[in-house]
């Protein structure tokens, strides 16, 4: 049997390298935005220190902050029972009260310590900003997703995505007792007002009212990222920019967020989440494997999300699969993988995505620059999904794809749902004219793709042709209006790399990248794998020059010949003239060892990368120079 040789990654242990690294600096920019471009050596080359001590990982990874899977890593010590073990500066104590109309539906009471508010909810009321919700008498629906009483998560809706509705599941009062509610507020007295309290326990009607906490994401890590390296866009809200007047304005100051009610959706700046009752009509069991198709804009996302949150409470687990290299829901872009689900996902699932079962590196955002190649890709991905049918017994598929449906789109469609032999396909289809969002040309039920003659992937779906597919086929409508700021593929890709990135920061007391320290590695032991195709022809020796200060995906070669599994993605921080790299990443040590191929794709860092750094650098920055 063959063995083979692991790169040896260590960790440097002084303090991390402030400056340019190498003199291997980028002669010419790959594929950087006019504003950001590699000069050429910096006016004083710095030199590296070397390390007194090092470490590798196979041997002493340093352990990683763990939480439970089925709880957000922020709600470890916010939920109600610990509440008392927190205390913050004190906040001036003010009740929202709404208009006579509505004074029924809605009332909040803002904490006197805390960044927290009790939201009585008689009706839907959406929202935008990040938020921990927890519902403490009755139950809550969000994004398809019923938290039950004392259930804590995470939400996120994000501007330029979409605005979440919190919605209250009536029971009747089912369980409601004045014992529970006098143990509820009993926990809660030393954060609020004694007025407030008792007030609430006389007026509260378990009929018809949910009792919600609400409390402020303050120390998302993920979110703080973002707003450095992307700060052109205004993702949650924020206290400065917030409205002065309204109904709720005290608790969004309060908890950095917007309320809407439904007569109010016409104001909001970006689109609302509205689920259609047909999604509900669609039978899910655990033998089900469910296809989401349509064009881009259709949906997609959302649906397959709704879909993963209705059904992850009832079947605990949810196999989700995602084939869109584009703009996947949790993972990384140029990719698709496979990701057992066992907790929501609500709102932009980036910012607390859950770590794939596996992945595999397509290495483009343009599928037609090589079909046949994401089709292996696919291929592999079933095949591994087969292999693995005994741990996933009873547990339904949904299925991500892409948005291409125009042209070879059919052909590379009908090839998908031959390889996945599904129960359910869901079509969306744009029927508004005012929706600018493409269809397939045709309906792709089973007795289409059963008559479909394949032309360029013929060869590669032949296996999977020998017997007919049935499956039922649902058409529904595009059911969202597409108002208010949308933002562009490109910045949602952004966002996406970004909150995996922000790991890089995880175990470090860091807040920049350029303060981590990196881990070193010789680059003859590692496979450089560049997909673009204005760099595939590069001579060796400018490899160096061209991993300068980029990102790069993490992979190892896949069992079938020329195809690799993405394990994440990092920063190369530069090169030294002995030839080693200075990576930054965020994967445990026993993944990190396993990293063999470092590949350039065709996403990059944000300018904000280069431009936005830590005090520490002094002079001239790195790698950047005004062209203007």
């Amino acid at each position: 049997m063959s063995t083979r040789t692991l790169p040896s990654y260590t960790k440097l242990t002084n303090r991390a390298i402030t400056t340019g690294v190498s003199e291997h600096l980028l002669r010419k920019s790959p594929k950087k935005s006019a504003t950001v471009v590699h000069q050429p050596e910096p006016q004083q080359p710095p030199t590296l220190i070397t390390p007194s001590t090092t470490a590798k990982l196979t041997e002493n990874p340093e352990p990683m902050e763990q939480t439970p899977a089925d709880v957000p890593s922020t709600l470890t010590a916010r939920n109600l029972h610990e509440l008392d073990a927190e205390m913050d500066t004190t906040i001036e104590p003010v009740v929202t009260v709404l208009p006579p109309s509505k004074r029924s539906a809605y009332r909040m009471y803002d904490s006197i310590d805390m960044r927290m508010s009790l939201l009585v909810l008689q009706e839907p009321l959406f929202f935008s900003g990040h938020l921990t919700i927890q519902p403490l008498i009755g139950q809550l629906e969000v994004m398809g997703y019923r938290l039950k009483r004392g259930e804590c998560r995470n939400v996120f809706a994000a501007r330029g995505f979409q605005s979440l509705n919190l919605s209250p599941v009536r029971d009747g009062g089912a369980g409601f007792s004045r014992e529970l509610m006098a143990g509820v507020l009993t926990r809660l007295d030393r954060h609020f007002q004694e007025v407030d309290l008792r007030e609430l326990e006389e007026r509260f009607d378990p009929g018809v009212a949910v009792l919600v906490l609400l409390q402020a994401d303050c120390n998302n890590r993920r979110i703080s990222v973002v707003d450095k390296y992307l700060p052109e866009e205004v993702l949650f809200p924020r206290v400065e920019l917030l409205r002065r007047e309204g109904s709720f304005f005290t608790s969004e100051h309060l908890l950095n967020c917007e309320f809407f009610v439904e007569q109010q959706q016409e104001k909001m700046v970006t689109a609302c989440f509205k689920a259609d009752p047909a999604w509900d009509r669609i039978e899910v069991k655990g033998n089900s494997r469910v296809v989401v198709m349509g064009g881009k804009g259709a949906g997609k996302s959302t649906l397959c999300q709704y879909l993963v949150n209705r059904h992850v409470g009832t079947f605990k687990k949810v196999l989700l699969i995602d084939l869109d290299i584009g703009q996947p829901i949790q993972h990384i872009p140029e990719t698709i993988s496979v990701t057992v689900v066992s907790k929501p996902l609500l709102g932009v699932a980036s910012f607390d995505p859950i770590a794939p079962a596996r992945s595999w590196l397509f290495g483009s955002l343009d599928v037609v620059s090589s079909p046949i190649f994401y089709v292996q890709n696919v291929r592999q991905l079933v095949q591994y999904c087969r292999d693995h049918k005994a741990d996933w017994a009873n547990i339904p598929w949904i299925i991500n794809t892409m948005g291409y449906v125009t042209g070879f789109g059919e052909e590379l469609m009908a090839a998908v749902l031959r390889m996945l032999s599904p129960t359910d396909v869901i079509q969306l289809n744009a029927t508004s004219p005012s929706l600018p969002i493409p269809n397939f040309k045709n309906t792709l039920n089973s007795d289409f793709i059963n008559r479909y003659s394949f032309n360029i992937l013929q060869a590669e779906v032949a296996q999977f042709c020998q017997k007919k597919t049935f499956f039922r086929h649902h058409a529904l409508p595009v059911s969202f209006s597409r108002k208010g700021f949308t933002l562009n593929a490109p910045k949602r890709r952004y966002v996406a790399l970004l909150t995996h990135l922000a790991r890089i920061l995880n175990d470090s007391s860091s807040e920049w990248f350029n303060e981590v320290r990196p881990f070193r590695a010789p680059l003859a032991q590692l496979q450089v794998l560049i997909t673009r195709e204005d760099d595939q022809s590069l001579p060796e020796h400018a490899l160096p020059a061209v991993l300068n200060a980029t990102l790069v995906y993490l992979c190892r070669r896949s069992a079938q010949a020329g195809l690799y599994e993405c394990l994440g993605i990092g920063i190369v921080r530069g090169i030294d003239k002995q030839g080693n790299v200075y990576l930054l990443h965020s994967l445990p040590g026993e993944e990190l060892a396993d990293v063999t191929v470092l590949a350039i794709c065709s996403s990059s860092l944000p300018d904000a990368a280069f431009l936005r750094q830590s005090a520490r650098v002094q002079g001239a920055i790195p790698y950047v120079y005004n062209v203007e």
